[in-house]
């Protein structure tokens, strides 16, 4: 797997991060870091997410103790740590323990005050009108442990004034003390609240944005609306191919790499068993996943920009060769070596991929060159091309993709309109 120029951890995990607290957070990245290992994991988290857009209208927002909670779970962990021994006491002997110590008290009072209003809030607002048979039994099961701890507190916070500190001292630390005793259910209630947290973020950006979720299927990829999400009017394109080559052509500037990343986003979201930026996705299981985007110089491995696309492409083909259904995609591939060299690179490169049946490879290229080759060869590959067109003299592109090749060339164009010609006439 190697999805890296995806930049996961600055640009796609904020992108469903609706405001989380820390723990929450760390939550959303724990799931981007771990991928489903086989189509049966990915397709349980589906279900999780989709269970939770469909009791959308049950769960109302908790922006209002979003600051509050990182307190509130501190104060948890250190009544069941901390004040473990305090608490082990009959009610009035803590009462007598704590006569005399008013700081102590104080807090202790104060901080159970606050936790009965963070527990109260989640309580209400995710889970009292949740409808738990929408989710996965293995689900509904770890969901029904874990709000265990709630069920043992619930006679102590719904009662009214308890959450105002209207009540008399030992009525909270009698809940204290129930929170002491159910120290296991405790961290089993938070580490449950804090991924179901982040599964309530991942499906509200699925809702705001219009993703849907992706279909397996044996083999072809057939993807409707397809959009980058970080773009504030994006075009939207479909493709659908069965072919295990797809080449994409098209001028500087019309969109290929943009293109690339958002399909890429789509497979990769998509075996995470998240929403993919379109409005139908259907595609095979890949057991791996390779996306070189924007290669260039690495100069902590010492690798050229060649090199890396060279070793990209042999990552995705080894795992092709193994059997295993591979999505590889590869922007400009060959760029970082000369034209006539890259030129017969890419003809080897599309003629041996013919092997590996269960691979899907998407190339672009500005080669074009490449056009007859491909025409020769139809049943290699699929070709696409991302439109533009020439207005009043300068480029006009659309981003809209199209089946065929490009024949646009505007570089000497842009180059004349630079006046950068004219600079150098002599």
């Amino acid at each position: 797997m190697n999805f890296d120029d995806l930049n996961i951890q600055k640009e796609i995990i904020p992108l469903f991060d609706t405001f989380l607290n820390r723990r929450s957070r760390e939550a959303l990245e724990s799931i981007f870091a771990d991928m489903p290992a086989t189509l049966e994991d990915v397709l349980y988290r589906q279900q999780i997410i989709s269970a939770i857009i469909s009791n959308r209208k049950r769960i109302r927002s908790i922006a209002s103790i979003r600051s509050d909670i990182e307190d509130a779970y501190r104060f948890c962990k250190a009544i069941g740590e901390t004040h473990q021994e305090l608490f082990s006491d009959n009610i009035n002997a803590i009462i007598v323990r704590l006569l005399f110590n008013s700081p102590s008290r104080a807090r202790l009072i104060s901080g159970a005050i606050q936790l009965g209003h963070v527990l109260k809030t989640m309580d209400e607002r995710y889970f009292t009108t949740l409808k738990v048979d929408f989710f996965p039994q293995a689900y509904g099961l770890e969901m029904s442990g874990a709000l265990g701890f709630l069920n043992s507190l619930r006679s102590f916070y719904s009662v009214e004034g308890f959450t105002t500190g209207n009540l008399p001292r030992r009525k909270y630390l009698l809940f204290l003390k129930q929170v002491a005793m159910h120290v296991t259910e405790m961290e089993l209630f938070w580490k449950f609240f804090f991924r179901f947290d982040a599964y309530v973020s991942i499906a509200g950006t699925m809702e705001s944005k219009g993703f849907c979720v992706p279909v397996f299927q044996d083999w072809g990829i057939a993807i409707d609306d397809v959009f980058h999400p970080f773009l504030e009017k994006p075009v939207r394109n479909s493709i659908s191919s069965k072919a295990g080559i797809i080449l994409l052509t098209g001028a500087n500037m019309s969109g290929k790499s943009t293109f690339l990343k958002a399909i890429s986003m789509c497979v990769y979201l998509g075996h995470l068993g998240i929403g993919v930026p379109a409005s139908k996705c259907v595609m095979p299981y890949f057991k791996d996943i390779v996306v070189n985007i924007y290669s260039k110089d690495n100069l902590q491995s010492g690798l050229s920009h060649f090199m890396s696309e060279v070793k990209a492409l042999k990552s995705a083909v080894l795992s092709a060769e193994k059997g295993q259904h591979v999505f590889a995609v590869m922007d400009e591939l060959f760029a970082g070596t000369n034209t006539q060299d890259a030129e017969a690179l890419l003809q080897l490169t599309i003629e041996g991929l013919k092997k590996y049946s269960k691979g899907l490879f998407i190339i672009s290229t500005h080669y074009s060159q490449l056009k007859e080759f491909v025409a020769s060869r139809p049943h290699l590959s699929a070709s696409y091309y991302l439109d533009a067109t020439l207005e009043n003299g300068f480029p006009r592109f659309n981003y809209q993709l199209k089946e065929g090749w490009s024949n646009h060339k505007f570089g000497m164009l842009l180059f004349e309109k630079e006046g950068l010609k004219k600079l150098f006439e002599l």
